[in-house]
C-alpha cells in the first residue's frame, strides 16, 4: 500500500495498517538507492520482532558503500 496520510494521526493509522511510502519514486545515487531499497522494507516490517537490530545491521558490509 502507498502511504497517503498527511497528519500525524493519519500517518499513525496508515502505518499501523501496513501502508508505507513508495520507494520507486526515489531518485539518486544507484548504489545508495539499492542499499536503501534493501534495508528500508526490513526496517519497516509490520512485526517489530522481524525488524533487524542495530547490531545486526552495523556489521552488514553493504552499509559501507
Amino acid at each position: 500500500m502507498v502511504l497517503t496520510a498527511v497528519t500525524d494521526e493519519q500517518i499513525r493509522v496508515a502505518v499501523g495498517k501496513g501502508d508505507r511510502p513508495p520507494l520507486d519514486a526515489v531518485k539518486g545515487n544507484a548504489d545508495l538507492l539499492s542499499f536503501a531499497k534493501r534495508w528500508i522494507p526490513q526496517c519497516w516490517h509490520m512485526s517489530p520482532d522481524e525488524r533487524p537490530t542495530f547490531d545486526s545491521k552495523k556489521n552488514d558490509k553493504t552499509y559501507y558503500i
